[in-house]
């Protein structure tokens, strides 16, 4: 069976992961998938050859494709601890790093991997959606079950 565990660094989502592991999954019964999507509905495209993130004196500041994979490569990082610990307790990991829309990658993963079960923390730090809107949008367009684990 397969699990997909969504990471975007915060507390929650790291949380997510290791309760996950330790009352929700079973080592060599579960592969993990751990999954971190650089998020690029922060940065308004403005102008039609780039991506502006600022204006200053109506010079746009943007960025390009390369900035993505020194995202990634940070990301990266922070997966690879979080892997080997995982790797310690038996399970087989698997890392992943996308750019997009984090539900809609999340959900695009899921089906592409075809897993049993997607794990997210709970971030909710607006109010809007008290389950945090990726949860609340993963949650709404899954077909799969979703467990996610509140903050505590």
């Amino acid at each position: 069976m397969k699990a997909l565990i969504g990471i975007d660094g915060s507390e929650p989502s790291i949380r997510a992961t290791y309760y996950a592991s330790k009352h929700v999954l079973k080592p060599g019964a579960w592969d993990i998938i751990l999954l971190h999507v650089i998020d690029t509905r922060v940065f308004t495209r403005i102008e039609e050859d780039g991506i502006c993130i600022a204006r200053v004196h109506d010079t746009c500041i943007g960025i390009d494709d390369t900035i993505y994979p020194k995202l990634c490569s940070n990301a990266r990082r922070m997966l690879d601890l979080i892997a080997d610990n995982l790797k310690a307790l038996g399970y087989n990991v698997e890392i992943l790093c996308r750019k997009g829309n984090p539900s809609e990658e999340i959900l695009k993963v899921a089906d592409e991997y075809d897993v049993d079960l997607i794990v997210l923390g709970r971030v909710g730090k607006t109010g809007i959606h008290p389950l945090g809107s990726i949860a609340h949008h993963v949650l709404l367009g899954a077909t799969r079950p979703v467990f996610i684990v509140p903050r505590t």
